[in-house]
């Protein structure tokens, strides 16, 4: 068991969007991805974004 979780800060009037889910038979690493492709499909028009994360699978995967 295990679960994804993004929030979203913005600069306009929508403020601060959080979604999150739990998930069976996952890994972590599955979780962590899923949150930033949540986070990433959840933006309804172009924007320059920031994706901090604490996990080093994401942060490769984007970067590299």
């Amino acid at each position: 068991m295990g679960g994804w979780a993004y929030l979203l800060d913005t600069d306009d009037a929508n403020g601060t969007v959080e979604r999150s889910a739990g998930m069976k038979r996952t890994t972590n690493n599955r979780a962590e991805l899923l949150a930033a492709i949540h986070g990433l499909e959840s933006l309804r028009f172009p924007a320059t974004i920031r994706v901090i994360t604490d996990s080093q699978y994401v942060a490769e995967g984007i970067n590299h």
